[in-house]
């Protein structure tokens, strides 16, 4: 199995803020999980990136 790229595209130009906790409809975390350790690192550009998260403009774009 090879592993899974995960790109990540520019801030969309609508998006003029970073993605918050009112922006989505959540549910509380589960009393039980588990925590995934992941042997990546990032370049600060895409950290940034991925700090702002995604405000979709419509329900398509989830």
């Amino acid at each position: 199995m090879s592993p899974k790229t995960i790109l990540f595209p520019m801030i969309p130009r609508h998006q003029t803020r970073a993605a918050g906790y009112g922006d989505w409809k959540t549910k509380p975390m589960p009393e039980q999980s588990v925590k995934v350790k992941l042997n990546k690192s990032y370049s600060d550009d895409e950290m940034e990136k991925i700090k702002w998260g995604y405000i979709p403009e419509q329900m398509e774009d989830k």
